[in-house]
């Protein structure tokens, strides 16, 4: 701990942190029963052993990767280097934008993903970011109609974290009035109900509005307010 500058007691909670924005994942550590953490990219894991790591580290990962191209097909090393490649990458530049308003080194990242039709809606939502940073509302409300039109009437499991995080920037940036009517204007507050009243409590700026909501929505309300709030407490403050 002492090389991170940091005291037993903080480490949890940065890696939860490091865990929610996607840098990092929990892997088994056998034979103990605790989990242990690596990093989620493992591409930037090759490259940080070889920059940083000593001589004999790099030697032996320079074996492993000469052994891996002879082992497997190019096809085969595309597939295993990372299932979700592109979901790493979405989840860096989510941090590089939001977390360190490094903005081109955000867009540089998103202009090399290897398939950028898959999550589509994901990719509309960092435009609309992006659109948030310049205070350009028209952009920021044609992207977002953009994505609620390529999503269909629900939050998809691998995209649903992509929404909560442009939530609570978009509510961070003071765009929570103009948002709740946007999606108000799409019919999102039926379509979306849920992920809707909690933004619309949100910008009023006090959980109990959610109250208001039909009791079968409510728990799911609560769990998207908390979802939005959590990232909300994680993000600087605004540099636009």
């Amino acid at each position: 701990m002492s090389q991170a500058r940091l005291v037993d007691s903080s480490v949890p909670a940065q890696l939860g942190r490091l865990r929610e924005i996607g840098l990092v994942e929990e892997t088994p550590l056998f034979p103990s029963k605790k989990m242990g953490y690596q990093i989620a990219e493992r591409f930037f894991n090759i490259w940080y052993l070889m920059r940083f790591a000593s001589r004999r580290q790099r030697a032996s990962l320079a074996c492993l990767t000469r052994f891996l191209e002879e082992f497997h097909t190019p096809a085969e090393r595309t597939r295993s280097a990372h299932p979700s490649d592109d979901v790493s990458q979405h989840n860096l530049a989510f941090l590089l934008r939001d977390h360190r308003h490094e903005h081109a080194e955000a867009k540089s990242i998103l202009r090399k993903l290897r398939q950028p039709e898959v999550g589509r809606d994901t990719q509309a939502l960092h435009d609309a970011l992006f659109a948030a940073y310049e205070d350009d509302w028209p952009q920021i409300s044609k992207s977002m109609k953009e994505a609620l039109a390529l999503i269909e009437g629900r939050l998809p499991s691998n995209t649903r974290d992509d929404w909560f995080r442009a939530s609570a920037v978009l509510l961070h940036l003071g765009f929570g009035e103009r948002l709740v009517g946007l999606l108000k204007e799409c019919g999102a507050d039926v379509t979306f109900m849920p992920w809707f009243a909690a933004v619309q409590a949100h910008t009023l700026g006090d959980k109990r509005h959610l109250v208001n909501i039909p009791l079968e929505a409510r728990p799911a309300a609560e769990q998207i307010f908390d979802q939005i709030d959590q990232r909300r407490q994680q993000l600087p403050p605004p540099s636009k």
